[in-house]
């Protein structure tokens, strides 16, 4: 490589470590302790529940059904005995154990899981946040990619002694911060990969949905399902009908007083954790509108079931979720070692008017 190109990916790869460095290291640090959500920030108690699935469900209706201006429900699966409730009012996440008496705020190890999901996702900065996670992101993957670039040509001296040494001078960073990317790369690659795709998924979603095989007319038992109108609790039982070997994963309705909702499933198949397949009803008619079976949707929805469940480790049980908290940690160091040497760097160097 010539050393003008050199130069010039040195310098890009130090100044996009210098600006992404604090959300770098916001989104890895709450990414990696969201590996292990259920064991760490559920509560015992909340966690390891039987529950009758019709009792749950019309506890469930009840609560929504009072709430009024829900926008959406996670529904309670094994390891999360409990539903989570999300408004269009401005209200923040309320949970409801399934033998619990109704919505509540979360308990305070809860609290902490909705907390970080939202540092991970949006920065705590709302919509804003969420715009800077899609520019993050991809950013992110460039520089270490650059990074791998300019290691590799240096991958011969890359010693394992350098990760146990201390760094007290800044060579010492620089060297542990050159052998800990090269130790944690390949798991860098598509770990920040697929959290760039996560965060640009509606839109990716949306260039693949010509892909999507055309739709087909509802079945005609499907068709003729009816349950009382307004009821929400028939309308879920009519859904589990359609569908008895799937798990129910949440509710959702385009906006507030809506009769118009969707339910979405996990069918026998999918591998995203949550499902993809869905369900649609009209409560003012009590009929089911529509249905999409996401192990029919072609590549678009092959494409949805596998990106979500591989970023959170969900397809690879434990090890990969080791594997990733190995990732995490890395882009964690990576970033506090760079900001710190280039922090470091010689006097003359900072004050130079051309310095980088």
């Amino acid at each position: 490589m010539k050393a003008s190109t050199t130069r010039k990916l040195v310098t890009i790869h130090r100044w996009a470590g210098v600006v992404l460095c604090l959300p770098v290291v916001m989104v890895a640090l709450s990414g990696t302790l969201l590996l292990f959500r259920d064991s760490l920030w559920v509560p015992a108690e909340w966690r390891a529940q039987a529950w009758d699935l019709a009792a749950a469900d019309a506890g469930l209706a009840a609560a929504l059904d009072e709430a009024g201006s829900w926008s959406y429900a996670d529904v309670a699966r094994p390891g999360r005995a409990f539903h989570a409730v999300g408004f269009d009012d401005g209200r923040d996440i309320e949970v409801m154990q399934v033998s619990g008496p109704g919505l509540q705020s979360p308990p305070a190890r809860l609290a902490v899981e909705l907390w970080l999901f939202d540092l991970h996702t949006r920065l705590w900065l709302g919509e804003a946040g969420r715009v800077a996670v899609r520019v993050v992101g991809p950013a992110a993957f460039l520089s270490v990619v650059i990074g791998l670039v300019l290691w590799w040509p240096r991958r011969r001296a890359w010693r394992a002694a350098d990760l146990a040494r201390g760094p007290t001078t800044r060579p010492a960073l620089l060297k542990l911060h050159l052998a800990w990317g090269g130790a944690v790369v390949v798991i860098l690659l598509p770990l920040v990969l697929s959290g760039a795709l996560m965060a640009h998924n509606p839109a990716i979603r949306a260039w693949l949905k010509p892909l999507s095989p055309p739709a087909g007319p509802l079945p005609a038992e499907v068709a003729t399902t009816r349950f009382d109108s307004g009821d929400l609790a028939a309308a879920i039982t009519a859904a589990r009908a359609v569908w008895p070997d799937g798990d129910l994963t949440q509710l959702s309705r385009p906006a507030a007083g809506s009769t118009k909702l969707t339910l979405k499933f996990r069918l026998p198949g999918e591998r995203h954790p949550n499902g993809r397949s869905t369900i649609s009803v009209d409560l003012a008619t009590g009929a089911v509108t529509a249905l999409r079976d996401a192990r029919q949707g072609g590549i678009p929805a092959a494409y949805d079931d596998l990106l979500y469940g591989f970023h959170i480790a969900d397809l690879g049980g434990p090890v990969q979720a080791w594997t990733w908290f190995a990732g995490g940690a890395g882009l964690f160091l990576l970033a506090v070692t760079g900001l710190v040497s280039w922090w470091r760097r010689p006097r003359r160097a900072r004050n130079a008017p051309h310095a980088t």
